[in-house]
């Protein structure tokens, strides 16, 4: 694998070894750690953000790399190996147990991203990480659905604001067990209510179906719906990343952002369950659900990662991106918008933008992006300008009950203290 040094540390390109397909990764990887110094305690901690602990327990233990590794490190590897798999059947244990309770009160709960995915893409022996549990239900059963994880254990993260405000003015609520080691991400929508487009998430709920894996009481998305969710979720925390110069630069993004398991999601859909179905019929139900440019984006990004093993149409779809960087991008990233390595004033700067605000709660960086263009990738369906005129009326409704009610939820929470 070509990979750029000056961008890419040490540990970054160990992570893509890991969960890339190349047959020569083993001795890639050897022929890195003779060369360069290994900083073991990040690396842990980036293959653990990352989650991706299985991919580089096994390059880890690859007979190329027996010199380069201590008895002990590598049975520290080995542990987390093993680890990987006993948090992914618990995972799937936790989703089955909660779709019970769901189907008992009358509820259909989807179960998407991680838990689907590592039963559509993954093996048990190598499994993709967790950082929790994803489950999508209509809006109108969001408040019974709330009524069930309490029932199961489970409280709301921010106990100061009721559920309500986060339904009027967020896509989900975290809920956290004492006794569990995953949040549940409860979500009745794909997409926040400050949003322009229309949210699929009614369209996906229909063409959902349940699985002998997860049992009769979980729904699972279709192929293609589970794509496209994946794509929304990716460019929503990644999207950003897709506009930069150059593949190093755009995975040193992705890898700053945990974000590695995403692409090789995107990956192993393509390489695994692509095949029935024509670009054109992947592209038109991208269109109905609204997701065509995080599908664009997120096809991107898999190329990076994988650039031989994908479908040849790739290319062709990611040939639409534009080369000019949006200025948001160049706000965020403003090293690496410029090929440079990551510098400590830009890390501050992404730091601010993407830390979540405890008052309102919300990324400052959501504000860039509802003030500045939004980039867009031409070819792909423009809002209708009487729904962009509605949309944003909507919004400005949105942003005065929101700040409203943070004042009020202010003034009780001082009022309590004394």
């Amino acid at each position: 694998m070509e990979w750029a040094p000056e961008i890419l540390s040490v540990n970054d390109r160990l992570l893509l070894l890991a969960v890339c397909d190349s047959e020569s990764r083993g001795e890639d990887a050897a022929t890195l750690l003779s060369q360069e110094q290994v900083d073991w305690e990040q690396l842990g901690r980036d293959s653990g953000g990352n989650r991706c602990d299985s991919f580089v327990a096994e390059l880890l233990s690859h007979p190329s790399l027996r010199s380069h590794l201590e008895p002990e490190r590598a049975a520290d590897w080995r542990a987390r190996g093993m680890l990987s798999v006993f948090r992914m059947e618990t995972a799937l244990m936790r989703v089955r147990d909660l779709g019970k309770a769901f189907h008992a009160a009358g509820i259909s709960m989807l179960a998407y991203k991680g838990v689907d995915f590592q039963l559509r893409c993954y093996s048990s022996e190598r499994p993709r990480g967790f950082g929790d549990i994803d489950i999508l239900v209509a809006p109108s059963d969001a408040e019974r659905a709330a009524a069930c994880l309490a029932a199961a254990g489970y409280h709301h993260v921010d106990r100061q604001k009721p559920l309500a405000y986060y339904r009027n003015f967020h896509l989900h609520a975290v809920y956290r067990h004492p006794r569990q080691p995953w949040p549940v991400e409860l979500h009745w929508a794909l997409d926040s209510p400050f949003a322009a487009g229309l949210d699929p998430t009614a369209l996906i709920l229909r063409a959902a179906r349940s699985s002998a894996e997860l049992g009769p009481s979980v729904l699972r998305a279709s192929p293609i719906d589970a794509l496209a969710l994946m794509c929304i979720h990716l460019d929503k925390h990644l999207g950003h990343a897709a506009w930069l110069p150059g593949a190093s630069v755009r995975l040193k993004a992705v890898l700053i952002e945990s974000g590695l398991i995403w692409l090789v999601d995107i990956v192993r859909w393509l390489q695994q369950h692509s095949a029935p179905y024509s670009p054109d019929q992947i592209v038109e139900r991208m269109r109905q659900l609204g997701a065509e440019q995080s599908y664009i984006v997120a096809l991107r990004l898999a190329s990076d990662l994988e650039p031989k093993t994908l479908p040849t149409w790739v290319a062709q779809q990611t040939a639409r991106m534009p080369r000019r960087i949006p200025l948001i991008v160049r706000l965020i990233y403003p090293d690496l918008a410029r090929r440079r390595a990551v510098d400590g004033a830009a890390e501050k700067r992404r730091m601010r933008l993407l830390t979540m605000s405890q008052l309102g709660g919300f990324r400052p960086l959501r504000l860039l992006q509802f003030l500045l263009p939004a980039a867009r990738i031409p070819l792909t369906p423009r809002t209708p300008i009487a729904a962009r005129v509605v949309g944003a009326a909507r919004r400005g409704g949105l942003l005065l009950a929101n700040t409203l009610a943070l004042a009020q939820a202010t003034v009780r929470e001082r009022w309590g203290r004394r």
